[in-house]
C-alpha cells in the first residue's frame, strides 16, 4: 500500500512539474534565450 503512495506521489509531482516547468525542479530556463532569439527573428 505505501508502496503505491508513493509510486502514485512521485507521477502525479512529475506531471505537475512538467505542466509548470519553471516552478518546480525540472527548469527550463537555460531554454529562455532561444525563445528569446525565435522571438527577435519573427520581429
Amino acid at each position: 500500500m505505501l508502496l503505491f503512495a508513493g509510486t502514485l506521489t512521485v507521477a502525479l509531482y512529475t506531471v505537475t512539474d512538467m505542466e509548470y516547468p519553471r516552478l518546480g525542479l525540472i527548469r527550463i530556463e537555460s531554454f529562455d534565450h532561444f525563445l528569446a532569439d525565435a522571438y527577435d527573428q519573427m520581429r
